[in-house]
C-alpha cells in the first residue's frame, strides 16, 4: 500500500458477485468482500463503469477495555 499520509484510501468492492476486477498494480483479482486501495483515476474510471463500488473506510472503532472501569 502507500505511506504517503495525503493519499485517500477507500474499500473497493466488485459491482457484481463473480466479476473480476483486476488491482492496476498487483494484477491479481480483488477479493470479493473488497480491499482498501489507494484512489487513484485507474478505479474512478471502475466505478464510472460500473464494474466496482466506492465506500470511504470506516473508522477503527477503539476497543474498549476491561481495566478502563469507572
Amino acid at each position: 500500500m502507500t505511506s504517503d499520509p495525503n493519499v485517500m484510501l477507500f474499500r473497493i468492492v466488485p459491482a457484481v458477485p463473480g466479476l473480476v476486477v483486476r488491482d492496476p498494480i498487483t494484477r491479481e483479482p480483488l477479493i470479493a468482500d473488497g480491499e482498501v486501495k489507494p484512489m487513484s483515476t485507474y478505479w474512478t474510471r471502475r466505478q464510472a463503469d460500473g464494474d466496482v463500488l466506492v465506500a470511504p473506510i470506516e473508522p477503527a472503532q477503539p476497543k474498549s477495555s476491561a481495566n478502563n472501569k469507572a
